[in-house]
């Protein structure tokens, strides 16, 4: 939902019937779902996995590392799935709490070895700015970014998008100082 407040779904066979006019007409290879978050429950995770299965088509999607497990990460390899984004943020638990990810640095780090173990490609983001972040946690996240390479981790600043928790701190507290402005500029780091 991030036009809105209201979550939108579409239908499996809606994204399907797109899916086979893409293929009828252009020469496809590899599929990137644009969808904020590929997994937010199972059973429909499952229902694509199987409606998937056929097209023998490579395809990429936004994962939530909490959610991986044996199960799922079977489905999607059998599925085609062979790149798995997570957006983990940082690896200081201060932090993943300020940016209520209701996700541990420990929960990361045991989806990113169960899902790299699968064989499907992983790799993530870490974000730096958040309204409680220090010099000593910014670290802590560096630490663990250059401790742990094997997972593709990139870096990023916050980029407070209107309607966002870290949008109305900014505004609230002066940060951005003409919040139309700030839409006219792209949302600027």
């Amino acid at each position: 939902h991030t036009n809105g407040n209201k979550f939108r779904e579409r239908s499996l066979d809606d994204v399907f019937a797109e899916l086979d006019h893409l293929l009828s007409k252009y020469n496809i290879e590899y599929l990137n779902l644009a969808d904020e978050l590929f997994s937010p429950r199972f059973v429909r995770a499952k229902a694509f996995c199987e409606r998937m299965e056929p097209y023998k088509l490579p395809w990429y999607a936004d994962f939530r590392i909490d959610r991986v497990n044996e199960e799922l990460l079977g489905m999607l390899k059998k599925a085609g799935c062979d790149t798995m984004f997570f957006g983990l943020e940082s690896a200081d638990n201060r932090i993943l709490k300020s940016m209520m990810k209701h996700l541990t640095i420990e929960q990361i780090e045991k989806g990113l070895e169960t899902a790299t173990a699968s064989g499907i490609q992983v790799y993530g983001c870490f974000i730096f700015g958040d309204k409680d972040e220090t010099v000593e946690t910014a670290h802590n996240t560096l630490k663990w970014w250059r401790d742990h390479p094997q997972y593709n981790i990139h870096l990023t600043l916050m980029k407070p998008f209107p309607g966002t928790y870290i949008y109305n701190y900014a505004v609230k507290e002066g940060i951005i100082k003409d919040p139309h402005q700030y839409l006219r500029d792209g949302c600027p780091q």
